[in-house]
């Protein structure tokens, strides 16, 4: 059976940008809600600072799966190798992000015809 390696990279983009979208919301959530905490209860300064600057991990994550799916639908090889170390933290969100991870590395690292779109 053929098949379209435009479409596999399309869907790979689509599904990079749709995760670092929630991904850079629950950073923006956690950020938010960190400070809001630290803010509110006493005793919890350093709690929310932690929980702030974790917030901003998950936003910069987020933005960088974004800038990797949008590129790697116009054959960046630079964005296949961040989308490639992206889709690594995506392993610690069981179970999508384990089988978001295996179809990453599968089309990206593992087959030759989609690997050499990127030459």
């Amino acid at each position: 059976m053929a098949k379209n390696i435009e479409t596999i990279v399309k869907v790979m983009g689509i599904i990079a940008i749709v995760f670092g979208g929630l991904s850079a919301l629950a950073g923006l959530g956690l950020l938010f809600g960190a400070s809001f905490m630290g803010f509110m209860m006493s005793g919890f300064g350093l709690l929310g600072g932690m929980g702030a600057i974790l917030g901003l991990f998950v936003i910069a994550y987020g933005i960088v799966e974004i800038f990797a799916g949008i590129n790697v639908m116009k054959y960046n090889n630079t964005a296949r190798i961040f989308l490639l170390v992206v889709s690594i933290l995506g392993v610690l969100s069981f179970p999508i992000g384990t089988a978001w991870a295996v179809f990453v590395w599968w089309g990206l690292m593992f087959d030759k015809d989609i690997k050499a779109k990127f030459k």
